[in-house]
Parts: structure tokens; C-alpha cells; sequence
């Protein structure tokens, strides 16, 4: 019998958290990111402060930015190369390691 009680709760209990509605509790009730693919550091800040923060985005998607290899295919460097990590090290063509901690402190500042 208890056994069977403990799987009927077990049941129930996942029930109700597998249908309750999703909350991310990040946002505050915005919805909407924006992908800044290739931006550099200094320009997600800049966009950051500018738009993003006064029109209401919850949040940016930025390009990996860990130290990638460096791939030159006829002369351009292709897109790519960013998900050829080669190291930990917070360097990328986005910037430097300041840069991207500048750029997430600018951008959490404005509400992003």
C-alpha cells in the first residue's frame, strides 16, 4: 500500500510540473533576444545602451568567445571559424576579455 501511494505521488508530483506553465525568471515578463552574430564587444554595448535596453529586449545571443582558429579561405575568413575553439582564452575577432566583461556589465546595466 505504500509503495503504491509513493508512486502515485511520485506520478502526481511530475505531473503538475510537467504541464505548469514556463517562467524564466530572468526577464521580467520580456520575451524577445536578439542573435548579434560577428559583433564585436564594443558594439553590443554601444547597442545595448542605444536600443535594445529602451525598446525592451530580455536578452543578446553573442558569437562564441573563446580563442578560435585562425582559417583563411581565399583571402576571407569564414564564419565558421569561431566553433574551432583552440583554447579557453576570452579573445575572439569580437575582442578582448575586458571588452566582452565591459560589454556584459554595459548591457546588464540597461536591463539586457
Amino acid at each position: 500500500m505504500e509503495l503504491q501511494f509513493g508512486f502515485i505521488l511520485l506520478v502526481s508530483v511530475g505531473l503538475t510540473y510537467g504541464v505548469a506553465p514556463y517562467h524564466d525568471p530572468h526577464c521580467g515578463g520580456k520575451q524577445v533576444i536578439v542573435h548579434l552574430f560577428e559583433w564585436k564587444w564594443t558594439d553590443i554595448a554601444k547597442e545595448c545602451e542605444r536600443f535594445l535596453g529602451p525598446k525592451g529586449f530580455c536578452g543578446v545571443q553573442v558569437s562564441p568567445p573563446m580563442e578560435h582558429a585562425m582559417i583563411t579561405t581565399d583571402g576571407d575568413r569564414p564564419w565558421w571559424e569561431r566553433y574551432q575553439p583552440i583554447s579557453y582564452k576570452l579573445t575572439s575577432r569580437s575582442g578582448n576579455e575586458a571588452q566582452l566583461k565591459d560589454m556584459v556589465q554595459r548591457c546588464k546595466a540597461v536591463g539586457v
